[in-house]
């Protein structure tokens, strides 16, 4: 008995024939700037719409309409309803899902787009601190040298501009401690 090979459920996109089947889909994920969840549902959506075109017989699709439930998509991937829009605006702007606006269970999924995506991943978002912001002093580059000579500075001019400021107000309390015993020196001759 021969076993017929099965057709790949993800025809319809560029996945690596080496990418082993994995939910997470390092491809995906990579396409998605790295972000994992948003990967996972690219994965969910991607998995469906090539089993609508596989289904429909389609040999060449760009773009391919599918109906799911939001809570059953919710459920799949596990996930809540704040993160899965969140980063559906995202799939949105990248063009790989449009998801109708005011019919909540339909999504195009375009695998054209998809595809360029695995091809020429996105840059992926930086979150925090820049890099080199904190290293860069550590590495002795001129810059820093001459930031941290003008921070010098900037603090010594604050340091006596504060010092200036305090001999003044001590000149004033000396001034209102004056005031103050002439007043009780009056009150205690009334």
């Amino acid at each position: 008995m021969t076993q017929i090979p099965k057709q790949p459920i993800y025809k319809y996109t560029a996945i690596p024939t080496d990418e082993h089947f994995n939910p997470d889909r390092p491809s995906l994920e990579l396409a998605c700037r790295g972000n994992r969840t948003m990967g996972n549902i690219l994965n969910f959506l991607v998995s469906r719409a090539s089993y609508i075109a596989e289904k429909g017989k389609l040999e060449s699709c760009k773009v391919v309409t599918i109906t799911a439930d939001r809570d059953a998509i919710l459920k799949a991937i596990r996930i809540s309803e704040k993160t899965f829009i969140t980063y559906l605006k995202e799939l949105n702007e990248l063009h790989y899902v449009d998801a109708k606006r005011y019919a909540r269970r339909e999504y195009d999924v375009n695998f054209e787009a998809i595809n360029e995506g695995i091809k020429n991943p996105p840059a992926q978002k930086l979150r925090g601190r820049p890099k080199g912001s904190k290293r860069q002093c550590e590495s002795g580059s001129n810059k820093c040298e001459e930031n941290t000579s003008t921070l010098q500075n900037n603090t010594s001019t604050y340091v006596s501009e504060l010092e200036n400021k305090v001999e003044v107000l001590s000149e004033k309390l000396k001034v209102l401690q004056l005031k103050v015993e002439s007043i009780t020196t009056f009150e205690k001759d009334l």
